[in-house]
């Protein structure tokens, strides 16, 4: 077997990008979700105020205007919503990507030992034929 450790360490490295390509993608798609979760929060909150305020009677003349931009905050809040649940869908696609780019590193890696053994293992059968030779050579001479 000849020795390719070349291939082997940019094998690797280029997983090893991969997974910090990855990472930083579900990084930044986890902070997305956040903001998301937020604006959904504050949709929520201002629907709760418009709606209480609604209740206690200040809005009374204002009936058609309330209940238009409860309608609005309603849609807005269904769109986050659905905003939210694709990101954390995206979020699922990048650790299901992240955990084969991990088993493939740890293939890659158990590959290269193995490689490394069958190395040194010829390496050992080589040295010992040409100590054995040198040892025949000095017997004859």
């Amino acid at each position: 077997m000849k020795g390719s450790p070349f291939r082997y360490e940019t094998l690797l490295e280029v997983v090893e990008k991969r997974l910090d390509g990855l990472q930083q993608d579900l990084s930044r798609l986890r902070t997305e979700r956040r903001a998301v979760r937020q604006e959904v929060q504050a949709l929520v909150q201002e629907r709760r105020r418009v709606e209480s305020s609604f209740q206690q009677e200040e809005l009374a003349g204002e009936v058609g205007h309330a209940l238009d931009y409860l309608a609005v905050l309603l849609q807005r809040t269904r769109l986050a919503r659905g905003r939210d649940e694709a990101l954390r869908g995206r979020i699922q696609e990048k650790v299901r990507a992240l955990r084969e780019v991990h088993t493939e590193r740890k293939r890659f890696g158990r590959l290269k030992e193995r490689h490394q053994k069958d190395m040194q293992r010829c390496q050992r059968v080589l040295e010992q034929k040409v100590t054995d030779e040198f040892s025949q050579r000095n017997r004859k001479a």
